[in-house]
């Protein structure tokens, strides 16, 4: 049965460390990111950023529903991984969002994250 728990300024830390790793290996270093623990509703984190400043904060809510299919070590990586993919996607996100992008830029923006991409993998 799924219950409740809270997760610690130590899984917070943990979580940042996480984070990080994906930052580097992703090779973000074109984003100032910093970090909250703080309670959000209904998701484990999120990611919000700034398109102009390149500024991003990645948040991670307190609250962990613990179930078989989910550790808490798992909890933080995967939410760690999913909220820097938000950011790596940010980009093309906000650009599609706003609807006055031109396609040159849509463009561009895809072949970076490609190219991180690239890197990454190889």
């Amino acid at each position: 049965m799924e219950k409740l728990q809270k997760l610690t300024k130590t899984d917070f830390e943990d979580f940042k460390k996480e984070c990080q790793q994906w930052i580097d290996k992703l090779g973000l270093y074109d984003w100032n990111v910093k970090y909250e623990f703080k309670q959000i509703k209904n998701v484990s984190g999120r990611c919000v950023a700034s398109y102009v400043a390149s500024t991003a904060i990645i948040i991670l809510s307190p609250d962990f529903i613990d179930c078989p299919i989910t550790d808490k070590k798992t909890h933080i990586e995967e939410t760690a991984l999913h909220e820097v993919l938000e950011l790596v996607l940010f980009p093309l996100t906000i650009l599609v969002e706003d609807r006055s992008y031109d396609e040159g830029e849509v463009t561009n923006q895809t072949h970076r994250i490609i190219q991180r991409l690239m890197k990454f993998l190889k």
